[in-house]
């Protein structure tokens, strides 16, 4: 038997004992006890038996060379997932260094699992993808593929800290991986609270507190970013193809995800913060007072922890406008970049169009990875290519009335 459907087996059986005990309190005849305990006894018997099977399967370094198994259909294949008992569980929870993970990974990937040793294929389980169905994704649904390999945790980390770390904007938002999630609260508005010194009865009154929330519609979108490799290519280090697909994904997910945080449509892309702002300064030209009334529009319980992001035209614009005396009101002359401006701190975001400013708590954008990354390929023998493309579900918008946008003319 394959080792998948023993494990399986094993649960179910392991599901099936629980059950047992759970009725054992209600039995109140001889008889029920004795029922009782000729079927855990069968039940037993029968775990030790499957228990031992896998242990002589699991021993082998090579799979399941060992015994012979059943052949799977391809219903059973795509209902696979990967199954462990309890023991098995415990032992899963070590964690594996990250090298050996990432280098499973890439052999896994490039078709070379002939040069794995019994650690890699042991921590390459966590990423073999394959579910029995596909469930497309919708508004509501998050979608599921039902095949592939999922990319690594520690390589997506190193990936989306460098994606962020090209928009100041972007870093200043927290990346969320909430599984399954179409919907999500934020608070709306509180009242309540307040305190009077004494009422009509003579008595204080201390008001209940109320928070209202709403919901935003995280609508998933499904990101593919697309790397193309040589044949002879496939012969490089699993280190090497690791180093080569993560600066591939940088370079085409990072558009992807900033352009749609800033500028999406909520059409097949994020709800971006510029078009879904509520609060706008238009058809000032002078650029301190158009941000002057940005700021002033910026709701109270956002002043704080509120930051101006400027386009690098309007960061030039600070430092060459001139004052009454035809001196740059900033000195643009060895300068160390623009700080601050009232009390709230700049950054200066190149993915910012000619004339836009934003004004906001960047945490006020959701932005959630509801899918992790697989990775699929395709190969092209005529050409003497294969395509590898890594696909993952994000869903982004912004808590409405949360930002300011600005818009400057004739920059």
């Amino acid at each position: 038997m394959h080792k998948d459907l023993i494990r399986k087996e094993l649960k179910d059986i392991q599901a099936k004992k629980e059950e047992l005990r759970n009725n054992i309190e209600t039995m109140k005849t001889k008889e029920e006890v004795e029922k009782y305990d000729k079927e855990i006894r069968s039940i037993v018997e029968k775990e030790n038996k499957l228990q031992n099977e896998l242990d002589e399967i699991v021993r082998n370094d090579e799979g399941d060379a060992i015994l012979p198994e059943t052949k799977l259909t391809d219903e059973q294949i795509r209902s696979l997932k990967p199954i462990y008992t309890a023991g098995e569980e415990q032992q899963m929870k070590k964690r594996y260094d990250r090298n050996v993970i990432e280098r499973a990974w890439a052999l896994k990937v490039l078709q070379r699992e002939n040069e794995m040793v019994a650690e890699e294929r042991a921590a390459l389980e966590s990423l073999i993808t394959t579910t029995k169905t596909f469930t497309p994704a919708t508004s509501t649904t998050v979608g599921q593929s039902n095949a592939g390999v999922l990319i690594p945790t520690s390589i997506m980390i190193d990936i989306l800290n460098e994606v962020k770390n090209e928009s100041p904007l972007l870093k200043d938002i927290s990346i969320k991986h909430l599984k399954g999630i179409a919907r999500y609260p934020y608070k709306k508005e509180s009242k309540g609270g307040k305190f009077e010194e004494e009422n009509k009865e003579g008595k204080n009154k201390n008001e209940s507190y109320e928070i209202n929330f709403d919901f935003l519609d995280l609508i998933p979108i499904r990101l593919a970013v697309t790397a193309t490799m040589t044949m002879e290519m496939l012969n490089m280090t699993p280190e090497e193809f690791v180093a080569y697909i993560k600066e591939e994904i940088i370079l085409d997910l990072t558009d992807k995800l900033i352009n749609g945080v800033i500028y999406g449509s909520g059409k097949d892309q994020f709800k971006g913060i510029i078009p879904e702002a509520t609060l706008k300064v238009e058809n000032e030209a002078d650029i301190y007072l158009a941000i002057k009334k940005g700021l002033n529009l910026v709701p109270k319980n956002r002043k704080q922890n509120s930051k101006v992001y400027i386009s690098e035209e309007m960061a030039n614009e600070l430092f060459f406008t001139e004052d009454n005396n035809k001196r740059p009101k900033v000195n643009p002359i060895n300068s160390l970049g623009l700080k601050q401006i009232a009390t709230k701190q700049i950054e200066i975001d190149p993915y910012l169009k000619a004339n836009d400013i934003i004004i906001g708590n960047a945490k006020d954008y959701i932005l959630n990875n509801s899918l992790d990354f697989e990775m699929g390929e395709e190969r092209h023998f005529s050409k003497g290519v294969v395509d590898y493309t890594a696909a993952g579900m994000f869903a982004g918008a912004p808590i409405p009335g949360k930002f300011v946008y600005i818009k400057v003319p004739n920059a």
